[in-house]
């Protein structure tokens, strides 16, 4: 659906060019109230991180996870 659209936009807009564009802001405002559009950005930038953290440190998979190979 539309709220389902602009949040995968969103993060692809973020992990591109670290913003989100007015565009995609107002449908999220459409759907998310303020402190959800906060946590947002946040949640998106923590992932990131753990991400980072995690292939830095070459954390194993899961027995059975395919990882990127999934995709």
């Amino acid at each position: 659906d539309e709220l389902d659209r602009a949040v995968l936009s969103a993060v692809e807009e973020l992990h591109a060019s670290a913003t989100i564009c007015d565009a995609i802001w107002e449908v999220l405002a459409r759907h998310l109230d303020e402190r959800q559009l906060i946590e947002l950005p946040i949640l998106v930038g923590h992932m990131q991180g753990v991400v980072y953290s995690q292939n830095a440190l070459r954390v194993r998979l899961m027995p059975r996870s395919q990882g990127m190979a999934a995709r």
